[in-house]
Parts: C-alpha cells; structure tokens; sequence
C-alpha cells in the first residue's frame, strides 16, 4: 500500500511542479514548498517527480511501478534504462527481474547494462543489457537473424591526463610490456591487456597478492570486500565468518568462510535472525527473518536472487 500511495504522489508532485504551484502559494522554490508546505523530504519529492516522468514514457515501468509490484527505489535505479530503451522491448524483462533480486544486485546490474550501452552499443541493442540469467527469452538474441554472440568480458575505457614527463615515460612502458607479451602470447596483445599485466605486476610487488597475508583478507578480497549477506552494501566492520560453525567441527576451508559486517554477523546470524548454510561463494543460501516453528519471510541464493 506504501509503494502505490508514493505512486499515487507522483503525478500530482508532477504536476505542481510544472505549473510552478509554489509560487501561486508564496513558496520562493520547489524544494521550500516540498519541505515546508507538504512535510516531505525535497530529495525525495524529487525522486517522485522523476518516476512519473519516467513511468509515462514506458507502460510495462509504469504498470508495475503504479500497482505497487516496485518498490520506489526499484523502480528509481531502473529509471536510466527508460530512456536507453524507447521502444520498451526490454523493461518488462527488467521488471520481472528487479522483482527477484535485491536491490544491491538490481544497482550492480543496471550500472553494468548502462557501461555496455556506452562500450559495445550493438551489444546492448541486442540484449537491453540484461544478463543471459535475466532475459525472458532464456538468453537467445533479440534481434530476428543475428547470430549468436560469444560471450565477452565486460569492458570499460581507462583515461587520465597528466603532465607530459610522466605521460610520456607511462606509453613508453606499456609499448615495450606490449612488446614483451607479445613474444610469450604470439601475437600482440592490446593496451588493455598489458595494462592489467602492468597493474598485475604493481599489485605482486606491493604484496597484495602474496599468499602470506591473513586469510581473512582473502575471505574480504573473494567477497569484493563487502558483507555478502543480501542486500547489504556495508565495507565496514567486516568479519569472517565461519558458515558451519568451529564450535560444530567446521573447518578453515575457504568454501566455509564468508564476509559478514558486524551487523549480520552478531544480529543476525548469531541472533538467530538469519542463517546462511552451504558454500562460499557461489553456493550459499540465505534466510531471513527466521523465526521459530515458521518458515523464514524469504531466501535468497548466492548473487542476490530470491530463493
């Protein structure tokens, strides 16, 4: 009921915000009228504006933002993609998979289908930007005729500016690590591949990557440094976590560690409010909101997808 009254406040915020409503009423900006007229949060009247302007240019968005089936912030992180996709062949797919993930993986996603817009435009032409475990057509191409796509790794574009005494030196060094690959590869291997071979290089000398470090910071670097229960994105107060317990003869392997904040770890697992069982890091469930003699109000899988 929450999630359809803020999309019921939308088009009327819409409204008076294009009719310039606080000014009829003596309000010196839209902000002052949102905060002082109707005692809401500015950033979040602002928010609301943007979904109904949004939810006009694509019916499957509107339907499910309007009827409640997506939350207000779901449905704000899938907003960019309103407008990457006129045609709306994609957003009902969007829809039903903002509807099974949280909204930690959601964000992930999106910036992803949004960095493949920008790098491989024929890619995200194809797909929407979905990943192949997303799409409603199990994965096939969009467009009638094309043939299949190998799959590729994610790529981005890497810039800087610096004065020209270290520029210079810089394109020099990845010149003759080129060269250098090139003689154990066979062939020449681009920019970016010797880059990732120049910070590979970096990251070994520094000893990021010597086996000799705690273990536990090799549980937090698998585990992207942040706590993996679902939709948390804390990077602070990290623990390692021993998924079976030591105390019931679990071991140190790996595969029975995973990153928690102090947060999940104390109140939730050992509070018996959450529990996590199976191994780390691709083949974990979670569930949430255990109580006694009740099944838990949901589950999740590893990557953030409902159980």
């Amino acid at each position: 009921m929450e999630q359809r009254l803020d999309a019921r406040v939308g088009p009327l915020l819409a409204l008076a915000w294009d009719h310039w409503v606080h000014r009829a009423l003596g309000y010196p900006t839209r902000e002052a009228y949102a905060r002082e007229r109707l005692g809401m949060d500015p950033t979040r009247a602002r928010a609301l504006v943007r979904l109904e302007r949004a939810a006009v240019l694509s019916e499957p968005f509107a339907r499910a933002y309007r009827t409640g089936a997506l939350s207000s912030v779901k449905a704000g992180i899938l907003v960019p993609l309103v407008a990457s996709d006129p045609l709306g062949r994609f957003m009902k797919d969007w829809v039903a998979w903002a509807k099974r993930v949280t909204v930690r993986r959601l964000r992930d996603d999106v910036e992803w289908a949004l960095a493949l817009e920008e790098t491989d435009r024929l890619a995200f032409a194809q797909s929407g930007g979905l990943r192949p475990e997303a799409r409603g057509d199990g994965g096939r191409d969009r467009e009638i005729g094309a043939p299949p796509r190998e799959s590729a790794e994610e790529t981005c574009s890497v810039r800087f500016i610096g004065p020209a005494d270290v520029v210079q030196p810089f394109r020099a060094v990845l010149c003759t690590v080129r060269r250098r690959m090139e003689r154990d590869m066979g062939r020449l291997p681009t920019e970016g591949e010797a880059l990732g071979a120049m910070l590979d290089h970096a990251l070994s000398s520094w000893g990021a990557l010597d086996t000799k470090v705690p273990a536990r910071h090799r549980v937090f670097d698998r585990d992207g440094w942040r706590c993996a229960a679902p939709g948390c994105t804390s990077m602070q107060n990290l623990h390692d976590h021993h998924i079976r317990f030591r105390s019931a003869q679990g071991s140190d392997a790996f595969e029975n560690r995973v990153t928690l904040c102090a947060f999940h770890h104390l109140r939730g697992v050992h509070a018996a409010r959450l529990r996590c069982v199976g191994q780390a890091p691709d083949g974990l469930t979670w569930q949430m909101g255990i109580r006694p003699g009740i099944a838990p109000l949901i589950a999740y899988r590893s990557g953030d997808l409902q159980a």
